[in-house]
Protein backbone atom coordinates (compact mmCIF):
# COMPACT_ATOMS: atom_id res chain seq x y z
CA UNK A 1 0.00 0.00 0.00
CA UNK A 2 1.19 3.50 -0.65
CA UNK A 3 0.29 6.55 0.99
CA UNK A 4 -1.32 9.18 -1.47
CA UNK A 5 1.31 11.67 -2.51
CA UNK A 6 -0.07 14.67 -0.83
CA UNK A 7 3.47 15.61 -0.07
CA UNK A 8 5.16 15.25 -3.56
CA UNK A 9 6.09 11.19 -3.60
CA UNK A 10 4.54 8.46 -2.80
CA UNK A 11 6.17 6.65 0.05
CA UNK A 12 5.44 2.72 0.66
CA UNK A 13 3.86 1.60 3.96
CA UNK A 14 4.46 -1.83 5.63
CA UNK A 15 0.64 -2.61 6.12
CA UNK A 16 -2.52 -3.89 3.70
CA UNK A 17 -6.04 -2.84 3.06
CA UNK A 18 -7.26 -5.80 5.45
CA UNK A 19 -5.39 -4.31 8.49
CA UNK A 20 -7.16 -1.00 7.69
CA UNK A 21 -10.75 -2.79 7.56
CA UNK A 22 -9.62 -4.69 10.55
CA UNK A 23 -8.68 -0.72 11.89
CA UNK A 24 -11.80 -0.01 11.48
CA UNK A 25 -13.64 -2.78 12.56
CA UNK A 26 -11.45 -2.27 15.56
CA UNK A 27 -12.48 1.35 16.06
CA UNK A 28 -16.59 1.35 15.12
CA UNK A 29 -16.44 -1.57 17.87
CA UNK A 30 -14.80 0.18 20.63
CA UNK A 31 -17.02 3.31 20.00
CA UNK A 32 -20.58 1.53 19.47
CA UNK A 33 -21.01 3.44 16.56
CA UNK A 34 -23.79 2.17 14.89
CA UNK A 35 -25.97 3.38 11.37
CA UNK A 36 -27.95 5.34 13.79
CA UNK A 37 -24.51 7.03 14.69
CA UNK A 38 -24.09 10.99 14.26
CA UNK A 39 -20.44 11.45 13.60
CA UNK A 40 -19.01 15.09 13.41
CA UNK A 41 -15.33 15.67 12.26
CA UNK A 42 -13.97 18.99 11.68
CA UNK A 43 -12.21 18.05 8.81
CA UNK A 44 -13.98 17.25 5.36
CA UNK A 45 -11.96 14.99 4.06
CA UNK A 46 -10.75 13.49 7.53
CA UNK A 47 -9.89 9.71 6.69
CA UNK A 48 -7.58 6.97 7.33
CA UNK A 49 -6.28 5.53 4.14
CA UNK A 50 -8.47 7.35 2.32
CA UNK A 51 -11.37 6.17 4.00
CA UNK A 52 -14.31 7.24 6.15
CA UNK A 53 -14.82 3.90 7.53
CA UNK A 54 -17.82 4.58 10.21
CA UNK A 55 -19.29 5.78 7.37
CA UNK A 56 -18.24 3.18 4.91
CA UNK A 57 -18.52 0.39 7.51
CA UNK A 58 -21.64 1.35 9.44
CA UNK A 59 -23.41 3.39 6.79
CA UNK A 60 -23.49 6.39 9.98
CA UNK A 61 -24.21 9.76 9.12
CA UNK A 62 -21.68 11.80 8.98
CA UNK A 63 -20.97 15.92 9.91
CA UNK A 64 -18.34 17.77 8.63
CA UNK A 65 -17.45 21.77 9.15
CA UNK A 66 -16.27 23.57 5.93
CA UNK A 67 -12.94 24.44 5.18
CA UNK A 68 -13.46 27.48 4.66
CA UNK A 69 -14.44 28.84 8.77
CA UNK A 70 -11.33 30.21 10.29
CA UNK A 71 -9.83 27.69 12.21
CA UNK A 72 -9.16 30.53 15.55
CA UNK A 73 -9.94 31.02 19.10
CA UNK A 74 -13.99 30.70 18.21
CA UNK A 75 -13.89 27.67 16.51
CA UNK A 76 -14.11 25.63 19.38
CA UNK A 77 -17.72 27.12 19.79
CA UNK A 78 -18.08 26.47 16.53
CA UNK A 79 -17.50 22.93 17.04
CA UNK A 80 -19.75 22.72 20.33
CA UNK A 81 -22.83 24.47 18.20
CA UNK A 82 -22.75 22.48 15.29
CA UNK A 83 -22.17 19.31 17.81
CA UNK A 84 -25.35 20.11 19.47
CA UNK A 85 -27.47 21.41 16.91
CA UNK A 86 -26.36 18.40 14.30
CA UNK A 87 -27.40 15.73 17.69
CA UNK A 88 -24.11 14.50 17.12
CA UNK A 89 -23.52 11.10 19.12
CA UNK A 90 -19.45 11.07 18.13
CA UNK A 91 -16.97 13.42 17.22
CA UNK A 92 -13.62 12.60 15.77
CA UNK A 93 -11.42 15.87 17.38
CA UNK A 94 -7.49 16.37 16.82
CA UNK A 95 -6.05 16.87 20.81
CA UNK A 96 -5.45 20.21 20.09
CA UNK A 97 -9.25 20.96 19.47
CA UNK A 98 -9.85 18.72 22.87
CA UNK A 99 -7.72 20.42 24.92
CA UNK A 100 -9.66 23.90 24.07
CA UNK A 101 -13.13 21.99 24.08
CA UNK A 102 -12.66 20.70 27.58
CA UNK A 103 -10.31 23.61 28.78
Amino acid sequence: MCTSGSAGTLKLLSFTSEFLFETFQDFISLFDISKYSICLNDKPFGWFGGFPGSVLFQGCTRITIEDTVPRDEAYPQIYTEAMRAEKCTCAHVTPSLLYHLIK
